[in-house]
């Protein structure tokens, strides 16, 4: 009888050990190596409205990113310099390069600090963190922008994508 108890054992903790095995491969189950996010968002464009990164000199690192912006008359590269041109290919990057369109509203916000157009910054930033699954700096964002536009108009939007109550004004 003790035997057979063992073997029943020993077969239970082998089946949940292959249940755990399967719900791992299948996502149920996320690695401890992996960011957690309830679902992986996917932007592929952000309403049109765009700080430095820490150790890097934003001046050069703005130029060997925005250099490579072909003039669709002459064919050359040209620098981005004007703010609208600066959100224009954030919002293009956000879902292709994440890492390159928070670099670029990071540039943006500190070149253009009290701009009308800093409310899209903003939220371009807070899509890119969220695009590379940076949940906690995504919502150390939110708050920035919630702090900075009380009354903005993705407010709601993004408190939904990052699960975070609006602060009470």
């Amino acid at each position: 009888m003790g035997k057979v108890v063992l073997v029943l054992f020993f077969l239970g903790v082998l089946a949940l050990g292959l249940i755990y095995l399967r719900r791992i491969r299948l996502g149920e189950i996320a690695s401890e190596t992996e960011p957690h996010v309830d679902r992986p968002v996917a932007v592929t464009s952000a309403p049109r409205l765009a700080g430095p990164i820490p150790g890097q000199d934003t001046s050069t690192l703005y130029r060997a990113l925005t250099v490579a912006s072909p003039d669709a008359h002459s064919g050359s590269l040209r620098l981005v310099s004007d703010e609208q041109a600066l959100i224009e290919r954030t919002r293009a990057c956000l879902a292709s390069d994440p890492v390159l369109a928070e670099a670029l509203a990071r540039e943006g916000r500190e070149r253009f600090r009290d701009s009308p157009a800093s409310e899209e910054r903003d939220l371009q930033l807070v899509l890119a963190l969220l695009n590379q699954q940076r949940m906690e700096s995504a919502r150390s964002e939110a708050y920035y922008y919630f702090a900075h536009h009380p009354g903005g108009r993705y407010v709601e939007s993004i408190a939904r994508f990052v699960h975070v109550q609006v602060p009470r004004r």
